[in-house]
């Protein structure tokens, strides 16, 4: 009767033990699943963060190209600026030897006109 109950609990204790192991052997295999699919989200953002760094990459470089661009357009606007500048500054100084001209020019006339006078008054004054 003894090794009856001994081997009624044996059998009991082995029962208990293959049903912690089919418990685990789930568990194992859930946590498996779940490791899997964590690897799959992880290869995803993995594979998202580098076309993302790619396309940065690619934006950045764009982005130096246009830089470049930009600074090539302002060295030819401040070239266009100083031109532009020596041209007015040159028609400014035209303009300003044109009035010169015009004003001795004028006078020229007025000493001109002076001069007729005064012959006209001395031719006057020697007839008298």
């Amino acid at each position: 009767q003894k090794a009856e109950i001994q081997m009624k609990e044996f059998n009991q204790r082995l029962q208990q033990l293959e049903d912690e192991k089919s418990t685990i052997i789930k568990e194992n295999e859930n946590l498996q699943t779940m490791l899997e699919s964590a690897q799959v989200q992880r290869d995803g953002m993995k594979s998202t963060l580098q076309e993302h760094a790619l396309v940065m990459q690619e934006q950045s470089e764009k982005l130096q190209h246009v830089v470049s661009q930009r600074d090539v357009l302002l060295g030819e606007v401040d070239d266009l600026k100083s031109r532009v500048s020596k041209k007015l500054n040159t028609e400014l100084l035209k303009e300003e030897f044109h009035q010169r001209v015009q004003q001795l020019e004028d006078e020229k006339l007025t000493i001109v006109k002076e001069k007729e006078n005064l012959k006209e008054q001395l031719e006057n004054v020697k007839s008298q």
